[in-house]
């Protein structure tokens, strides 16, 4: 299956929906795919940085979408979401998003919350203002193990190394830091499936 194949055929799957984007410049929505079973435990928000898209989280979406339902925005003024009416901020997209999530997955509903760079920003004000789930109230994500932020950093360590000639040092650095990281995965999901 090509790239493009996979994108569409995961797009497809989606449920697509739709909230006013207030205040908006125009006639404004923001643009939400959801993925996986309604009502089976707490869903999860999945926020993206920067300029994305739903797209950032495409590797991610199939997999948790077996346990849970997954709700991921296009971001207002990114993706396919108009652009929100100037000034805005982190904390009035935060508010924007609470209101399209009470329409999507119900007003006080319970809900976990993953972002990255911006969309970590976001999700803190979302958690404030929003009724997310668990004992803790969230399960707040921005970047474990530097999954998401310092995977540049960690290439860039493990190129100098071998430029270096220490090429045992630079696998082993390699190697360590993915099974590092693939363990505190599993370890950060078997915490979520506990406190679920």
């Amino acid at each position: 299956m090509s790239p493009a194949e996979f994108i569409a055929a995961l797009e497809g799957a989606s449920t697509r929906c739709t909230t006013p984007l207030v205040p908006s410049v125009g006639d404004g929505h923001i643009v939400w795919r959801c993925w996986g079973p309604k009502g089976q435990g707490a869903p999860l928000v999945l926020l993206h940085g920067g300029t994305g898209s739903w797209m950032h989280w495409i590797r991610n979406v199939e997999v948790l979408a077996r346990d849970m339902m997954v709700v991921v925005p296009d971001l207002p003024g990114s993706g396919d979401s108009a652009s929100p009416q100037p000034p805005f901020s982190a904390e009035s997209i935060a508010t924007m998003l609470l209101q399209g999530l009470d329409q999507i997955i119900g007003a006080q509903a319970h809900f976990g919350i993953a972002g990255f760079s911006m969309g970590g920003l976001i999700a803190g004000y979302l958690a404030f203002k929003g009724a997310a789930s668990q004992p803790w109230r969230l399960f707040l994500m921005t970047g474990v193990l530097g999954g998401y932020t310092t995977f540049s950093a960690y290439s860039l360590d493990a190129a100098l190394l071998y430029e270096r000639g220490e090429l045992a040092l630079a696998a082993f650095y390699v190697i360590g830091s993915v099974v590092l990281s693939i363990v505190g995965l599993f370890g950060g999901l078997a915490l979520i499936r506990h406190l679920t």
